[in-house]
């Protein structure tokens, strides 16, 4: 989702397939390299991981055709960054680019400048006169990413290891994030809580097995929800065999957010060989042991009292004066018509209670210039996953550093230090700062850990032990691979780091 109010990308980034291409194949090209910093550096220097939304079209076909895609993408685009180079100016793809942003933005209600930016942002790979440049970046001076001899010399394209590229990065960055907020990108937006951390499967609804007399209405039901973007698992049966039919019920509840049940006066179709059970009534009390929230319906003019069978007027009655086991169902009367509405309002509910169980619960990821790459890996599992991230910046003054780490260790439950092709120096500094921080100023922080990436290290390197602060050590320098902090997201949504 974008920072920027109006948008749906705050950044599309247009270059050339031939400034991506490298002799090595499957290594990363420069775009690449360009792109996975700069998603660090806007991180940093907005405070949350993954906070700008950023667009590349990845296909590295040269005779792609400027489609209808690209142009709506360039047009729903805040900014606009053009890596130019000579591959860039030859390009009518990139030239057609370059045009359509110009458009798009003139006829906004932004314009093409806001203050004294522009939206549309010359990133300058290589070292060409102005002269050649095409008419939309006329007078825009850019950002120089390349080295040249002298003003002749074309140049080439910096590394993105080099200190003349970070440095680069951080002019980039800054000049972004106040064009950004100038867009409608404020602080408001940037420190909204990231919601209900419960991850994909968070409006996944399973309806479950309904009498004949309400199975019209369980078809309509699940047609409207699914027009509402609310994924509906199918019901089960089949299986009908009562074993397969509990453990494939069982497996549709767990991976659902919500199960309904809709009943009515009749029991429904009866389990094979089980004359005391039905697929509706079996499916209501595994939901009560298997089901994350159960919504029970009844119709609105049901007499429950009134109802011949003995075991299922019981168990309605029961249900309806029941003290709902402490929020695990809601029993509900109405319309059919009413159904999909109660079954929003109660999934909506469900997202707030777990947006209030996580609000306080954030992770801090604090890495050096040469391990950043491995944070954003971890930061955008961490953020895909609803886990609110924030990553430590670099300023060049020692004692706003401090002060920026003090913030946002007040704000964070959870520390992940990285520790990669950094000295372990300044990992037991960054530590022990740390831990100055957290006892003076009493912060939340529960949970601290070294996030160890590659290159593999010795053993002996690994002395993770500070007094009054338990550090665990989270060991990903073989294969690297974020989902090793599966449990450490479960944790946080348990409230427990």
């Amino acid at each position: 989702m974008a920072l920027t109010s109006g948008y749906r990308y705050d950044l599309f980034i247009s270059y050339a397939h031939l400034d991506e291409r490298t002799p090595q194949p499957g290594r990363k090209g420069w775009v690449s390299d360009f792109h996975d910093h700069l998603e660090v550096g806007l991180s940093k220097v907005l405070g949350h991981m993954c906070a700008a939304d950023i667009w590349r079209d990845p296909r590295l076909d040269g005779a792609t055709l400027f489609d209808r895609e690209i142009r709506e993408r360039i047009e729903q685009a805040a900014v606009f960054l053009a890596l130019t180079s000579p591959s860039y100016f030859n390009s009518d793809y990139c030239r057609q680019e370059l045009a359509c942003f110009t458009r798009a933005a003139a006829a906004s209600k932004h314009g093409l400048v806001v203050g004294n930016r522009s939206r549309l942002v010359n990133i300058r790979l290589f070292n060409l006169p102005p002269a050649e440049w095409p008419a939309e970046l006329a007078g825009r001076t850019g950002f120089p990413f390349f080295e040249a001899e002298s003003d002749e010399d074309l140049g080439l394209p910096i590394s993105a290891g080099e200190s003349a590229f970070r440095r680069q990065l951080k002019r980039l960055t800054d000049s972004l994030r106040e064009l950004l907020e100038d867009l409608g990108a404020g602080a408001a937006a940037r420190d909204e809580p990231a919601g209900d951390a419960r991850g994909p499967a968070d409006y996944d609804v399973y309806i479950a097995d309904v009498a004949d007399s309400l199975r019209r209405d369980a078809k309509r039901v699940t047609s409207e929800l699914e027009r509402a973007k609310v994924k509906v698992h199918p019901r089960v049966p089949p299986p009908h065999e009562a074993r397969e039919h509990a453990a494939a019920a069982t497996a549709a509840m767990r991976r659902s957010r919500l199960s309904v049940h809709l009943l009515d006066d009749l029991r429904g179709r009866e389990l094979p060989e089980r004359e005391d059970a039905t697929y509706p009534l079996e499916q209501l009390q595994l939901g009560q042991c298997e089901a994350p929230a159960q919504l029970i319906w009844i119709p609105k003019q049901l007499d429950v009292d009134a109802i011949a069978d003995a075991d299922l007027r019981g168990l309605l009655q029961k249900l309806e004066a029941g003290l709902r086991e402490a929020g695990r169902y809601e029993f509900v009367r109405g319309t059919p018509q009413e159904i999909p509405g109660q079954v929003l309002a109660r999934l909506a509910a469900l997202r707030n209670q777990a947006a209030a169980r996580v609000a306080g619960q954030a992770v801090l990821l604090d890495t050096h210039v040469k391990d950043e790459l491995f944070a954003l890996q971890a930061g955008q599992y961490l953020v895909q996953n609803g886990v609110r991230t924030f990553i430590n910046p670099e300023e060049d003054d020692p004692r706003q550093n401090i002060d920026i780490l003090t913030t946002r260790l007040q704000q964070t439950t959870s520390l992940i230090v990285f520790f990669g092709q950094v000295g372990f120096d300044w990992v037991r500094a960054r530590l022990a700062e740390a831990l100055k921080i957290i006892v003076t100023k009493d912060c939340p922080v529960r949970h601290c850990a070294v996030y160890l990436v590659p290159p593999d290290r010795d053993k002996e390197d690994l002395r993770l032990q500070f007094p009054l602060l338990q550090v665990d050590a989270i060991d990903n320098r073989r294969a690297f691979d974020p989902q090793i902090l599966a449990p450490l997201v479960a944790r946080i949504r348990e409230g427990t780091a």
